[in-house]
């Protein structure tokens, strides 16, 4: 009997086909018989011919569970797109001017757009001002921004940041799906409420980095006479966006994009130039330039856990906020930072995630920082 020889590259192939693989040479190399003469290969190769194809299918399904995930939750917005244009809408403020915010961020994005409220209240004195934001800076904008803000509505971060925890899973299918069921009604709602008040204008200050964000699907059903954006050229030198939205796909429900020069620059600037051309557009005013920075609101309205860690700081301290929900954004250099302001400055860590709670203990310890 001629022996027998199976040839590919162990490289190319999944753990899983690799084991099988060293399992049968194990077997074709000492070639081990039962006792009663069978051979032991000639009942096992029957049942690895039969058993690989199911390994090699696992192991490709694995692979594209982010791809037919993420294809599930578009085509479920896609049908909520659907179900919401033919829906019937009764108005709520047919007569009452309104102007709208729309920043579905968390705390760091919307620390830099939060100063430009004051503006539009100066200058739209009889209008609703709304904010709708992301339900984690609900106490902190409510606290902040009551002064240049009529009505907040804040929309769920499950339902509106969250999907890609489940899509990037491989493990959790059921999940996923008990989550899209979650989402689709949640968000079917959602914009449903949105749609019954009809506002005069409504703006969304983010940058177009790449497909059609959440930020996009509220205004594309916001009813408003006028929806301004941004149109926006990828920088130069930001190569991890690979992909970004063409005018094309956003152009036919927004009614004003502004040209935005193309500079890597600091978010707050690129929101000054932004709100900057919004004001001279629609009311013909030069806006001066919006302070950066934040208030601390006074200590009575505080909730008793910040008033606490309020009541233990020294006069001078410092607040770093971590962030990033992407790793790639996230800044390499909080040591540095840290070390250089801990000397006379008490730090407070911010962060909203478990990622950024590991990483403010390790600062914590590194720099033999007092843990609140």
């Amino acid at each position: 009997m001629k022996p027998l020889i199976i040839v590919f590259s162990l490289s190319s192939v999944p753990k899983s086909v690799v084991l099988v693989y060293q399992s049968f040479k194990f077997v074709l190399h000492y070639k081990i018989k039962f006792l009663f003469g069978i051979n032991i290969l000639r009942l096992l190769l029957p049942i690895a011919i039969l058993l690989l194809p199911i390994v090699l299918l696992y192991a490709y399904f694995n692979r594209k569970t982010s791809d037919w995930s993420l294809r599930l939750f578009e085509m479920t917005q896609r049908l909520i797109d659907k179900l919401l244009s033919i829906a019937p809408i009764k108005r709520q403020n047919a007569t009452e001017k309104a102007l709208c915010i729309v920043r579905l961020d968390v705390v760091g994005d919307y620390i830099l757009t939060r100063n430009f409220f004051a503006p539009f209240k100066e200058h739209y004195k009889d209008y609703k001002i709304v904010f709708i934001g992301n339900s984690i800076i609900k106490d902190l904008s409510v606290v902040a921004d009551s002064p240049y803000v009529d009505e907040f509505i804040f929309l769920d971060h499950s339902i509106w940041n969250q999907y890609n925890g489940y899509i990037h899973s491989r493990q959790h299918a059921f999940r996923f799906l008990r989550y899209l069921l979650k989402f689709f009604i949640k968000r079917y709602n959602e914009l449903l409420m949105l749609k019954k008040t009809h506002y005069e204008i409504a703006i969304n200050p983010i940058l177009p980095w790449g497909d059609i964000l959440r930020d996009d699907i509220v205004m594309k059903h916001l009813d408003a006479s006028f929806k301004v954006s941004v149109r926006h050229e990828p920088f130069v030198d930001r190569g991890h966006h690979s992909v970004y939205v063409s005018d094309g796909k956003i152009s036919h429900f927004y009614t004003h994009l502004f040209n935005i020069p193309k500079v890597s620059k600091f978010l707050f600037e690129f929101h000054q130039d932004l709100f900057s051309a919004f004001f001279k557009t629609f009311k013909g005013v030069d806006l001066a330039p919006v302070s950066f920075g934040m208030e601390l609101p006074p200590s009575s309205v505080l909730k008793e856990s910040s008033q606490n860690l309020l009541n233990g700081l020294s006069s001078r301290y410092g607040v770093l906020n971590l962030g990033s929900s992407d790793f790639f954004r996230c800044y390499r250099y909080f040591n540095r930072i840290v070390r250089y302001l801990n000397e006379d400055i008490q730090l407070v860590i911010c962060g909203t995630t478990p990622t950024e709670a590991k990483e403010a203990a390790k600062l914590v310890k590194a720099h033999k920082m007092p843990y609140r």
